[in-house]
């Protein structure tokens, strides 16, 4: 039998949510080559490997990440399944010395059985497969969280303060590694004080064995907060226009907004830290990954202030002459 140590590596990257997920892959689908100098490929079909969700969630019609894919196979899931499966089996794994570098939060949608079966696929094609899993502060992140649900139309502010969000990393956890094996995952934690350079893309890279080119690696910042502003327009957008109405425009106009950045209330953080504690012990005694809490200032500030108002002034007027929104 080969020794799996000598084979090359398939690593899946699933995030989760907000924890640089669209910085990494951008710093990967730009570095193709120089992947592929290294003995590395990371699959060409998409930025972002959603479309690996595909052949094993329950629903795939229910994610709204998959609908372009799935109107380019008609609408029919099982043969965008079947088409899924023989790309990664035709134009990833047929890289037979390469090592495959998959990488979409998404994958978190997967349920156990899910997971499973992504396990079972995976290992036909590549017997050493490791999970990368980056751990954020569940203080920290909570704005990050409750702006994009709310940008999305998918909550109103409203709705935080009984039910706070945050990462379940215990239970998230604990379904990757009972399935792909504890020695196979690789937690890293979302703080640059730990990164190479207090860099997430050299952090990525270091861990994936690559630290000795991670200087020469594009960056892109994407995912930038949105203002105060913004997210109370969002939020009272909600109220009318709530998500997948057909009146609802795209959200991009808010990142135009200026002001200051949103906060959460602070009583959505002490409600986030009471329902996150016993997940953070967890992490601490099971895997001895200790995330001091960050520094948050919850003091109240005008988010209409002088910026928030121009931005939104210069919008409106553009569209008032029926010019396209101007861009700061």
């Amino acid at each position: 039998m080969n020794d799996a140590s000598h084979q090359p590596t398939c690593f899946v990257h699933i995030g989760p949510p907000k924890t640089g997920t669209t910085s990494i892959q951008s710093s990967l689908s730009q570095s193709r080559g120089l992947l592929a100098d290294e003995g590395f490929f990371y699959p060409d079909r998409a930025k972002n490997h959603a479309f690996l969700l595909a052949p094993f969630h329950d629903h795939p019609k229910r994610q709204h990440i998959l609908q372009r894919e799935l109107a380019k196979a008609g609408g029919d899931e099982d043969a965008l399944a079947i088409d899924v499966k023989r790309y990664v089996r035709n134009e990833v794994f047929s890289h037979h010395n390469a090592n495959i570098i998959f990488s979409s939060e998404h994958l978190t949608l997967l349920n156990h059985q899910g997971v499973r079966r992504l396990r079972v696929f995976l290992h036909r094609n590549r017997e050493n497969v490791k999970i990368i899993i980056y751990i954020r502060h569940p203080v920290e992140q909570a704005g990050s969280l409750i702006q994009e649900q709310v940008k999305n139309g998918a909550r109103r502010l409203s709705d935080y303060a009984d039910n706070p969000p945050f990462i379940h990393y215990r239970a998230l956890i604990e379904k990757w590694a009972d399935i792909f094996g504890a020695d196979n995952m690789i937690l890293r934690p979302y703080n640059k004080k730990v990164w190479p350079k207090g860099d997430l893309i050299a952090d990525f890279f270091t861990v994936v064995g690559l630290g000795h080119i991670e200087h020469k690696v594009p960056r892109e910042h994407a995912n930038r907060g949105l203002s105060a502003a913004a997210v109370l327009l969002a939020d009272a957008l909600n109220g009318v226009h709530p998500q997948g109405a057909t009146a609802r425009a795209k959200p991009q106009f808010l990142k135009d907004i200026e002001g200051v950045k949103y906060v959460p209330d602070a009583d959505i953080l002490d409600a986030v830290r009471r329902s996150a504690e016993p997940h953070l012990v967890y992490l601490k005694e099971v895997w001895g990954l200790t995330l001091p809490e960050p520094k948050v200032t919850t003091v109240a500030q005008n988010p209409f202030d002088e910026a928030a108002l121009r931005s939104i002034a210069l919008q409106l007027n553009d569209l008032s002459v029926d010019k396209k929104p101007r861009r700061p």
